[in-house]
């Protein structure tokens, strides 16, 4: 297993850009003084490393010199945009989360932490353009924007999954999908009804869950549903801790996605702020 790429992997779930930030409004400068302010607690999460001002990104810090990783960057717009949306206090406890989940090593893992997780394309495109090209990930598109990815759970981290850790598993690619999967659904609420659906929103929001979003994978599992539920069948991705499926009106989308914006911006880890249609056995961005 490369250990190195584990923790960068890792570190890629923490800090990928959420895709509700491209509807902020702010300046270079203002992003520049927040990387400035946050600087002196990375380095001390870091002393065996050097850490230093990005000048390709604003938001970004450089880190090398560190015994365990590659040299790399460091990425702060999550943490910068959820900061924007919310009060100092939690901006403070996010900031103070960050530090310490990215320096704390990653315990052993073993095939019974493997999880199905679920980001958009931004991400998708984030880790396609991060992860060394020798390593080929695990990764099943969902439909327009979302893709699943083979993930390795433990308490204070994910990462995503890499041939290594699925070697050191023993298991080859398709048994560690279905072994996800089931490991997945274990941990969250079952699959709503689509009687249910008809009849009012079904909400899911838990601080407890984790992976919320893994619910629409495999979006064919949906297709029962979808069919008795009918075409006005919507459904979010807001977060790993926020997921709704209700009946949505094309009139009523606008509004809807307002909505989901909203609760994208304030959240720690948005994962879209899109509402979706099932379509042909693929969730798609509804219009």
């Amino acid at each position: 297993m490369n250990v190195r790429l584990r923790d960068c992997l890792s570190l890629l779930l923490l800090l990928a850009v959420p895709a509700c930030a491209e509807a902020q409004v702010d300046t270079p400068a203002a992003q520049r003084e927040f990387a400035r302010n946050i600087l002196p607690e990375l380095r001390e999460a870091f002393p065996d490393a050097t850490l230093v001002l990005s000048d390709a990104d604003p938001l970004q810090l450089e880190i090398s010199g560190h015994p365990d990783w590659e040299d790399g960057q460091i990425n702060l717009h999550r943490v910068y945009y959820y900061c924007r949306e919310n009060t100092a206090a939690d901006c403070a406890a996010v900031r103070a989360d960050f530090a310490a989940g990215i320096a704390m090593p990653r315990p052993v893992s073993t095939a019974a932490d493997l999880r199905v997780l679920v980001r958009d394309e931004q991400y998708a495109a984030f880790v396609r353009d991060s992860v060394p090209g020798e390593e080929v990930l695990a990764m099943r598109r969902l439909g327009e924007d979302l893709w699943a990815f083979l993930a390795i759970d433990s308490p204070n981290a994910i990462a995503l999954a890499t041939p290594g850790d699925l070697s050191d598993f023993g298991l080859d690619e398709q048994a560690a999908w279905n072994l996800a999967l089931e490991q997945t659904r274990a941990i969250l609420p079952p699959m709503p009804k689509a009687s249910a659906i008809r009849e009012a929103m079904q909400f899911y929001s838990d601080p407890s869950y984790e992976y919320l979003p893994s619910m629409l994978y495999p979006a064919e599992d949906w297709s029962a549903i979808a069919a008795e539920v009918g075409p006005d069948l919507a459904v979010t991705a807001v977060s790993d801790q926020m997921v709704l499926v209700a009946t949505v009106a094309d009139a009523d989308l606008p509004r809807s996605q307002e909505l989901v914006g909203e609760d994208c911006r304030t959240a720690p880890r948005c994962v879209s702020p899109n509402v979706y249609r099932y379509r042909n056995g693929r969730w798609v961005v509804a219009r």
